[in-house]
């Protein structure tokens, strides 16, 4: 995808199509895996000049999320106060919790239901000549390495309600001058993001629970590598270095479906992404379900609509 950021741009969208969800998100490069039952939707909105860059989305499905925010710019991200739990890099996000992008890392998440927040993509020029107007060290100071920071609750609730206003007033067609559009987003909104900077503080996890978390990373990185290839949990739990009790825990933690439903689920992402790419007259379900190790075709049908609303026919002769 191309990350590169035309401005200024203005993007409001509705999907009811993850993938299109994930195409339509300027600058950024996105790949998501559903991993509960029903149709999709989502809300975004996208605004940004050539310093700036900012997203609100909404989304109603239990998520795994991969990607690399906009190249050349410093990200950050939080919640709206309705938003339900967030994991992000294998973190737990807490209340009133900023979230710093690492300098050329790709991030994952899993958002539930009801997943509700802003990301914050800002030039080093502006936020460094921010953060010396207002008598403040530099960023990396200013996050001392971390990248999920406790904010004090009246600058996140400040920055929150600029965030929503300004989002919703995109949503309801406002079409503010130049003149605006410029100084909210490179002048104001980089203060307040610094606001809440300054007043925080890293996060600490437990360590057993820092032991699930590089569990599902290591499971994780194994699934994404097998491919197609048949993979048990026994082999899971051997490359994770945890028992199967403790894999289920971690899974169930952290997706909040078992290692098993995880790997199913996957593999009925791999199939929609394959038909939906496929030429259809020269493709037959069958194939591809085979292909990703399905091979009850009563039982692969129906874990596939209940999983995204539709009939695998369906997906593939809309491609």
């Amino acid at each position: 995808m191309d990350r590169s950021l035309p401005s200024p741009f203005v993007v409001s969208q509705q999907s009811r199509d993850f993938d299109e969800f994930a195409e339509a998100a300027r600058g950024w490069d996105l790949d998501f895996r559903q991993l509960d039952s029903g149709s999709f939707r989502s809300d975004m909105v996208q605004v940004a000049t050539s310093e700036v860059n900012v997203g609100h989305a909404r989304l109603n499905r239990l998520l795994d999320q991969h990607g690399a925010p906009p190249a050349g710019l410093r990200t950050f991200a939080l919640l709206s106060e309705r938003s339900s739990h967030w994991v992000w890099r294998h973190q737990d996000v807490p209340e009133d919790a900023l979230l710093v992008y690492p300098h050329g890392a790709d991030y994952n998440a899993v958002s539930r239901p009801g997943f509700d927040g802003f990301a914050i993509s800002i030039s080093e020029d502006l936020l460094v000549e921010t953060a010396g107007a207002m008598g403040l060290s530099d960023i990396e100071m200013l996050t001392r390495g971390a990248e999920v920071l406790k904010c004090d609750h009246t600058a996140m609730t400040g920055l929150r309600s600029w965030l929503t206003t300004f989002c919703d007033a995109i949503r309801q067609g406002a079409s503010p001058t130049a003149g605006r559009f410029r100084f909210a987003l490179e002048t104001d909104l980089p203060r307040r993001l610094l606001e809440a900077l300054q007043q925080s503080r890293a996060t600490k996890g437990y360590a057993s629970a820092r032991v699930r978390r590089q569990a599902v990373r290591s499971a994780k990185a194994f699934i994404d590598e097998a491919g197609g290839r048949r993979i048990t949990i026994v082999d899971l739990a051997k490359v994770a270095g945890v028992s199967e009790r403790t894999l289920q825990y971690a899974f169930l933690e952290y997706f909040e479906v078992t290692p098993a439903a995880y790997l199913r689920d996957v593999r009925l992402n791999h199939v929609r992404s394959a038909l939906k790419h496929a030429d259809p007259a020269a493709t037959h379900v069958v194939d591809v379900a085979n292909r990703w190790g399905f091979w009850h075709m009563g039982q692969f049908a129906k874990d596939y609509r209940r999983l995204f609303g539709v009939r695998p026919s369906e997906t593939l002769h809309a491609a």
